[in-house]
């Protein structure tokens, strides 16, 4: 099901609009609007978050593995199993940099600057006695960094490591198709040898700008990350800015669901968000507060004030969005009238103006209209449809003003 668009001419002093989005026609009409779906399963505004515990600690991160959720507080870390709560250890993580090992089931895990553990079904266990800024599995091996050296284990065997110093300070690691890169002021390959003496180390890239260590994540052929200076993407063995810089996001978290980049972060509006990125565009959308966020397979978790939650079942099962639309001369301000719906099921409507947002959830059996206040210049209209609900056509009418009257 797709959406056509048509207007009518701007010519009187004053007139009225209706835009309609027409769903057994098919196709969008002008050319500048696009037919976008958002799969089950993709984050969206329309998710609705829900619970998966709580606890009277407060939880610095948590971790989904098979069969149970390991979080972190101030007294240690525990695991919930069957809805029932376990200590873990003696060890204590704050914000502990991550790594789950799905061969081994394994969990890494490393405390900036003391230590670096393996959690398995059988206990924990320290495995390293440096903390890492940043870890990953390349190759078999768990790779490491910290201050100017990098650290990884043998193939297959996390218990026994080498280091190797480098000419500069890096903080963060990733894999990228075949290669593992370093990132700190530049971007470093590791090329791996049959021992240490025949491992190396070049430079792909330089002055990439230093990432927020927990930030980086590969994406598709790319690698995202959070700077002060901006949302990075490192590419071809460039980089380029997707967006200027949020707020101080030293301490923000990331993570890859769904094929897009989901941020934990501070914005200069608030802090604790959690933004869901476009890393083609750049273009952020608010899906929540939060105060870290981590994925592992279908869920995400993030969690705030000792609440751990993912998003819930709810979720649309197709979405449509128009470009903006100015309705006429773009400068001209136009006063919004009247929706009208026509559809079966289950239907969010959002009108999205400069400013303001409307957003109107519906139980449709026959055509149902709504009156509506607000102004507006350009105006994005959204459709989401949940279960099997069909959309007929939606009608927004609008009375617009001549210039010589806004």
């Amino acid at each position: 099901m797709m959406f056509s668009a048509t207007r009518t001419n701007v010519s009187a002093e004053k007139i009225l609009v209706n835009t309609s989005f027409d769903g057994e026609k098919g196709g969008f009409t002008p050319k500048k609007q696009q037919n976008v779906v958002v799969k089950r399963g993709s984050l969206h505004p329309a998710c609705k978050s829900q619970q998966v515990f709580s606890t009277d600690k407060e939880v610095y991160s948590a971790f989904e593995l098979p069969n149970q959720i390991v979080f972190f507080a101030w007294n240690g870390f525990s695991r919930i199993t069957d809805g029932k709560e376990e200590k873990i250890g003696s060890l204590q993580f704050t914000r502990p940099v991550y790594l789950h090992c799905q061969k081994q089931n394994a969990l890494i895990l490393s405390q900036k600057g003391e230590y670096t553990a393996m959690y398995t079904e059988e206990g924990v266990s320290t495995i390293c006695n440096v903390g890492m800024e940043s870890l990953a599995l390349c190759k078999e091996r768990v790779v490491g960094v910290a201050d100017n050296k990098v650290y990884f284990s043998d193939v297959d065997d996390f218990s026994s490591w080498n280091e190797i110093t480098l000419p500069e300070k890096v903080c963060a690691v990733t894999q990228l198709q075949e290669d593992v890169l370093l990132f700190g002021k530049d971007v470093l390959r590791l090329n791996f040898g049959k021992d240490v003496a025949d491992t190396t180390v070049e430079t792909v890239c330089r002055n990439v700008g230093i990432p927020f260590a927990q930030t980086l994540c590969a994406v598709g052929n790319s690698v995202v990350y959070l700077t002060a200076n901006g949302l990075m993407k490192f590419k071809n063995s460039s980089v380029t800015k997707l967006a200027e810089a949020f707020a101080d996001n030293a301490e923000a978290q990331a993570t890859v669901f769904g094929g897009k980049y989901v941020v934990c972060c501070n914005t200069e509006e608030q802090k604790g968000v959690l933004l869901e990125t476009d890393c083609e565009t750049g273009q952020s959308v608010v899906i929540g507060k939060a105060d870290f966020v981590t994925a592992n397979g279908d869920r995400l978790l993030f969690g705030m004030d000792g609440k751990v939650c993912t998003f819930g079942e709810e979720k649309a099962d197709a979405f449509w969005q128009s470009y903006p639309q100015s309705f006429g001369n773009a400068a001209a301000k136009k006063h919004l009238r009247k929706l009208t719906v026509d559809a079966v099921g289950s239907v969010e409507v959002r009108l999205i103006g400069e400013i303001d947002k409307k957003v109107f959830r519906m139980q449709c059996k026959n055509p149902q209209t709504v009156h509506l206040q607000g102004t507006f210049h350009k105006l994005t209209l959204e459709i989401l449809t949940f279960g099997n609900a069909v959309v007929h056509s939606v009608g927004v009418l609008a009375e617009i003003f001549r210039l010589g009257e806004v």
